[in-house]
């Protein structure tokens, strides 16, 4: 009897040692197959970028300024937009083909004038500015580093996993050690601050709405409008009115401006009273809002990324809490 019960115990613990490894076993060849996913993103990525490289140097070209008009987003920024084909200035943006519109920096913007022309590339047949191809080049960089942390920290673990590699970095002692750690917590310091200066640039652009300083209200013509669902696992429905105002002088401006659902469906087919600053006329409100607004911009994507960039500093603030303590005192608890 009692070698049936040590033999059943002997049973159990081999089938969860089998368990434990096949476990193990499956979260490796899952993290593996990621780190390569990753791996020929970033390729494939970097390939069509030195092809969008080699493209620009060979077809370098000019076109014609035949209107200006700004897209002016929900949260920060304006995108200042010349347009390079004629009777387009009364439609939304986003409607508008990418080959007959081209974004250029604020200062290119204002220095321009109808019937200018602008020097740029042609890059599978659409048109792009210097400045443009700069700032996506910016983008790609960016988009790259982030990407790359996690494919940098599998190569680190397998590293660590190699005896030799490990008793290397023990006699080290502290150079190697400290740099790939400085490496990994260093490239997520940089992915929060990046977060944190998107989410400041979206206070002030909401403080400005609320609270900013000379600001002039109009009423606003809407001459067009467009909707649309965001793609992939974005679920967001996006709302855009094409408006058309003057300032004081009598200078007309052309703006599309991204709104929330309810401004959208309220003001369809009206007029719309806009406020907007006195040094741009680009930068524009809705000038009224009410309760069904601020609900529909609580629940957009953005927001829920700032909470979410929010709680991640909370849960990594608390791991170097912790680590902190194991290394004062040999463990995590108090």
């Amino acid at each position: 009897m009692g070698s049936k019960l040590a033999n059943k115990k002997v049973n159990d613990l081999t089938r969860r040692q089998q368990d434990r490894d096949g476990k193990r076993i499956g979260y490796e060849l899952l993290a593996f197959a990621f780190f390569v996913f990753l791996i020929y993103i970033i390729i494939v990525n970097w390939q069509r970028n030195e092809d969008v490289k080699l493209e620009k140097e060979m077809n370098a070209e000019t076109a014609t300024v035949f209107g200006k008009t700004a897209e002016k987003h929900l949260f920060s920024g304006i995108t200042y937009i010349i347009l390079l084909q004629p009777e387009l200035l009364e439609k939304t943006v986003l409607q508008i083909p990418k080959d007959y519109r081209v974004a250029v920096s604020q200062s290119e913007f204002e220095a321009l004038e109808i019937g200018d022309t602008i020097n740029g590339y042609s890059i599978q047949g659409v048109f792009y500015t210097l400045s443009e191809l700069k700032y996506e080049d910016k983008w790609f960089y960016i988009v790259l580093c982030l990407v790359g942390i996690y494919p940098l920290g599998y190569i680190m673990y397998i590293l660590f996993k190699i005896k030799k590699v490990e008793e290397f970095i023990s006699r080290l002692d502290f150079g190697l050690g400290v740099i790939m750690y400085t490496v990994f917590w260093g490239g997520l310091i940089v992915f929060l601050l990046f977060m944190y200066r998107e989410m400041a640039a979206d206070l002030k652009n909401g403080y400005e709405k609320f609270y900013g300083k000379e600001y002039i209200e109009t009423v606003a013509t809407i001459t067009d409008h467009y909707n649309y669902h965001g793609s992939g696992r974005d679920p967001q429905q996006y709302y855009y009115l094409a408006l058309t105002y003057q300032d004081g002088s009598g200078e007309r401006f052309y703006l599309t401006k991204e709104v929330r659902r309810n401004t959208y469906l309220n003001y369809l087919d009206e007029q719309l009273l806009i406020k907007y600053k006195k040094d741009n006329p680009y930068n524009a409100f809705a000038g009224e809002t009410e309760k069904k607004d601020v609900f529909n911009f609580l629940m957009t994507v953005k927001i829920w990324l700032h909470f979410l960039v929010i709680i991640l500093t909370l849960l990594l603030s608390y791991a170097l809490f912790l680590m902190n303590r194991k290394r004062r005192t040999g463990s995590y608890r108090k």
